[in-house]
Formats: C-alpha cells, sequence, structure tokens
C-alpha cells in the first residue's frame, strides 16, 4: 500500500475509513452554503431557524437536538414518514417525541432550489402541485462511503466495487483475502456500535485462527 508516496508492506490489513456527508444535488445548494452532520456542531451560535433535508435517522437526531436548543426546526422529505426503513409504529412514537418537542415535519416534498440572500438561505419547494417556500439555514442529513469506484478488490475471487458501500463476505474480508473492511465503509447500518461490533470481529479473523461471523448485519 502506498502513502504519500511511502510504500508499506503488510500481511493483514483492515480498511475502517468511515463515511461522508452525501449532499442531494439541489439546484443552487451548493452556491448557497450548507451544513452536514459533521459541520453543524461547529457551530458557535444558534441558528434561529434550521431545515433539515431528510428524515432519517441522522436528520431526526440533527433537527431534536437543534429544536431542544431553541432553533425552530423543519424537516423535509420526498417520503411520507420519518425513519422509511424502519418499523411504521415505532417511527410514529419518534416523530410524537420530536413534535413535542417543536418539530415541525413537511413530506412529500420535493424541493426545487436553494437560494441565498445575505445570510439566509431561502429553500423553495413543492407539494404537488402547490408551492411552497422556507426561509431556513439548510443542512442535508445523509452519509455515504468514503471509498471510491476501484479499491481493494484485486484478489480476484469476487469483483468488489468500493463506491457506494465496499463488498465483504460474512468474515468481514475483501476479494482480497489479506484485507477486510469493517464500519461505514461497507456496512448496511452505519452506526457506531455497528463499526465497533464489526471491528472486533476483523480483528480476530485477520490475525488469529478461526473464522468469527457476525448474526445479522
Amino acid at each position: 500500500m502506498e502513502v504519500d508516496g511511502t510504500t508499506l508492506h503488510f500481511r493483514r490489513a483492515i480498511i475502517a475509513t468511515g463515511g461522508r456527508p452525501a449532499v442531494p444535488d439541489i439546484p443552487g445548494l451548493r452556491e448557497a452554503g450548507y451544513l452536514t452532520n459533521e459541520t453543524l456542531w461547529e457551530l458557535t451560535r444558534l441558528p434561529e431557524r434550521l431545515v433539515v433535508i431528510g428524515a432519517g435517522y441522522i436528520g431526526c437526531e440533527m433537527a431534536q437536538a437543534f429544536a431542544r436548543f431553541g432553533s425552530r426546526v423543519t424537516v423535509v422529505d420526498q417520503g411520507e414518514r420519518i425513519l422509511a426503513h424502519d418499523d411504521p409504529e415505532a417511527a410514529a412514537l419518534v416523530r410524537q417525541a420530536l413534535e413535542r418537542d417543536g418539530v415541525e415535519f413537511v413530506f412529500g416534498a420535493k424541493i426545487a432550489r436553494v437560494e441565498r440572500h445575505g445570510d439566509e438561505r431561502l429553500v423553495r419547494y413543492t407539494l404537488g402541485r402547490r408551492r411552497a417556500q422556507r426561509d431556513r439555514r439548510s443542512a442535508p442529513g445523509c452519509r455515504r462511503s468514503r471509498n471510491q469506484r476501484g479499491g481493494p478488490g484485486t484478489g480476484g475471487r469476487r469483483g468488489a466495487v468500493w463506491e457506494e458501500g465496499g463488498e465483504t463476505d460474512d468474515r468481514l474480508q475483501t476479494s482480497n483475502p489479506a484485507i477486510f473492511a469493517v464500519g461505514d465503509v461497507t456496512a448496511k447500518y452505519q452506526f457506531t456500535h455497528t463499526a465497533d461490533a464489526q471491528a472486533r470481529l476483523a480483528v480476530r479473523n485477520a490475525l488469529f485462527w478461526g473464522a468469527a461471523r457476525p448474526a445479522i448485519w
């Protein structure tokens, strides 16, 4: 492996490069400026108003935190409910809790564009045939793997494509038998506790005899 011009030799390697925010392709968003679930915590002043794009677990977490801090928070999502991949009854309870904290939800919304006017951002979206707009700061709440196409899949057993999450077997081994991968870079569930559990298995499989496998990911 080459790092900054230096070649490093290894018998086993574990890739744990994590994830990065996935910025939606919304006209004007990059020009207007935005916050992510990483840069949001660098704020030194509480925003009066905040728009969170996406009602997944990261978006809901950010929305509740800033609503409790005192911001007026609106969560905008093109779906029909929060936490779309989770149990509907559990998601309904989470929504009720967030609404008690003051979070407002807008579902079925297609964001048309984001505009900047001074220090304010104007988020324009469409609900069916009706257009609406919100004057808020925008904060996308999705993540993607840090890997790009063409990673460590060089062993020939499988064609691993490392773009939206790398391919591993049930031992967390890539198509190169000397290389393992854990965490957001490969996991379907991008949680800290998932990465921790995977790291424990990968270290065992990479360095010791036997084959430890997860019950489910």
